[in-house]
């Protein structure tokens, strides 16, 4: 066998190897409760619902707030 199909095969062995692993999807995410509210915008006649406005001014209290890692 040459040195380059060795390598090659060694490559696809590892490959392999390592996507053979999921994540548990129970421990890869642990996201907070978020608040929401009754905000509704109205586009073309549309009623579409905006329950996260509030996190789009970002320099309020209420958001640093709810970015800050909780300690438990």
């Amino acid at each position: 066998m040459k040195p380059m199909s060795i390598f090659f095969a060694i490559l696809f062995i590892a490959m392999l190897a390592s996507c053979s692993k999921s994540p548990n999807p129970e421990t890869v995410s642990n996201y907070p409760v978020s608040t929401k509210v009754d905000t509704v915008d109205t586009y073309f006649g549309v009623a579409v619902p905006d329950p996260y406005r509030w996190m789009e001014n970002d320099t309020t209290k209420a958001v640093a707030d709810w970015v800050r890692p909780k300690m438990k």
